[in-house]
């Protein structure tokens, strides 16, 4: 788990809470993408009633046999129970950590939670038991994954309901989650503001008691010079990688990214894809997870510590991308195969020389080429490549072959059916009478 930072705070009084209206999007992609937020409204506190059915705890029960040895026998105990969960947020801060304290009246035989003092972070913590809350920016009308460097989870949304809550009727949305941590599946309720009514599985239902005060945080600008340019459309990139029979570099696919939400902390979420060709076949190949297929997901990060397809503060002496630090070099032009470009040289060089890394970047921040570089033997070999290529979107689930909006110009003029008719009669004609004339005159 993170941590948690917060800048202003606004509560709101039970009595005056009104939920949003249920307004589900669809999983964003371009041109809807590159929001940034800057706000996070989160429960203050959350109350469960939980109960375990048939959950079984393993114990080791000690034994005397006929001769007086004493033996450990494994025995199964299935717990019915019904106890209540208190969840209070005590401390948070402008990054959006959040620490929160876990009280109730369950024992060591309840394994459902833990009593203690958890520290998380809602735009990097998308579903925890500790706090269970999502943001709402995380809830989409389709099947999608959420992953972090540590964590998988799978949204399927079974469905929009209406519930009577608290004295209102709200619509609440309910999704199977799969967990990746736990190996489990849950059956998911949620409020259109994130929190969660209801969790279920085969030994567990914990339901939310009433409508918690909600807690307003403006998150720390930490992208201010970030261009949107950069991330509201899709970018794909050529890969080349060092083919040793060739001895040089060859293209090898093509890479496609963008960028559905930004948090202004700096924590990113992206989608990237390898586009493959393969007659009758999506071009990009579905994942798995939990028995889910996915074509959409978001994986999470900070802005600096991924490989992203920009650097958020261009010009700088130094810069840091994808968790290393680059040095600026100097001002260059660099050759794509959409054309010449006057960019920003930087450099890494890293495992005592061996590895050197650059990186071409536009004043926007664009990131224009990437080039890995092994120096073997003491000669400096490019291993693998990266070349923007443009920004028109390939949607993951269209079938190869595709055709962008820009191809409707063919590489030739169309010839009408009926000329190109009479020309092949005439040519025909124009040959037989030749080749009769020569007979005739050599024959």
């Amino acid at each position: 788990m993170k941590g948690l930072l917060f800048a202003f705070v606004f509560v709101l009084i039970i009595s005056e809470i009104a939920l949003p209206s249920l307004a589900l999007t669809d999983f964003p992609q371009p041109p809807d993408v590159g929001k940034t937020y800057s706000l996070l409204q989160v429960p203050s506190s959350l109350n469960y009633i939980v109960k375990q059915i048939n959950a079984t705890e393993v114990k080791y029960v000690k034994a005397t046999n006929s001769t007086n040895a004493t033996t450990l026998t494994k025995k199964l105990i299935h717990i019915n129970a019904t106890y209540s969960v208190n969840i209070n947020l005590i401390k948070y801060n402008s990054f959006g950590n959040l620490t929160v304290s876990v009280t109730g009246n369950f024992t060591k035989d309840n394994i459902s939670f833990y009593e203690g003092n958890f520290t998380l972070n809602p735009t990097t913590d998308p579903f925890t038991m500790e706090y269970p809350f999502i943001t709402p920016q995380y809830l989409f009308n389709s099947t999608y994954e959420i992953q972090t460097s540590s964590y998988q989870a799978a949204f399927d949304l079974i469905k929009t309901l209406n519930l009577n809550f608290a004295g209102n009727s709200e619509k609440a949305l309910k999704y199977i989650v799969y967990d990746s941590v736990i190996g489990n599946n849950y059956t998911v309720t949620v409020l259109p503001n994130g929190l969660i009514y209801e969790i279920s599985n085969s030994s567990f239902n914990m339901t939310l008691q009433s409508l918690p005060s909600i807690i307003n945080i403006t998150l720390e600008n930490s992208i201010k010079a970030l261009n949107e340019s950069v991330i509201n459309s899709s970018y794909e990139y050529s890969l080349y990688q060092f083919d040793p029979t060739a001895s040089t570099i060859l293209p090898q696919s093509q890479l496609e990214l963008y960028y559905p939400i930004i948090f202004s902390n700096g924590i990113v979420t992206f989608n990237e894809f390898e586009l493959r060709i393969l007659p009758n076949e999506t071009v990009t190949a579905p994942r798995t997870l939990g028995g889910f297929t996915i074509y959409n997901y978001i994986d999470i990060s900070q802005i600096n510590q991924t490989f992203v397809s920009f650097v958020y503060n261009p010009g700088q002496d130094n810069v840091v991308f994808n968790g290393e630090n680059f040095t600026l070099v100097n001002m260059t032009k660099v050759s794509t195969p959409i054309g010449q470009f006057n960019a920003y040289l930087y450099k890494n060089v890293s495992d005592g020389g061996i590895t050197i890394q650059y990186l071409y970047v536009a004043k926007s921040g664009l990131l224009l080429e990437y080039k890995g570089v092994e120096v073997r033997s003491g000669v400096p070999t490019t291993v693998d490549e990266l070349k923007y290529i443009g920004d028109n979107y390939i949607s993951p689930t269209q079938t190869f072959p595709f055709h962008s909006i820009s191809d409707t110009q063919l590489p030739y003029n169309v010839v009408n059916p009926n000329t190109s008719l009479i020309i092949a009669v005439v040519v025909t004609l124009v040959i037989v009478a030749i080749i009769i004339l020569l007979h005739r005159r050599f024959g």
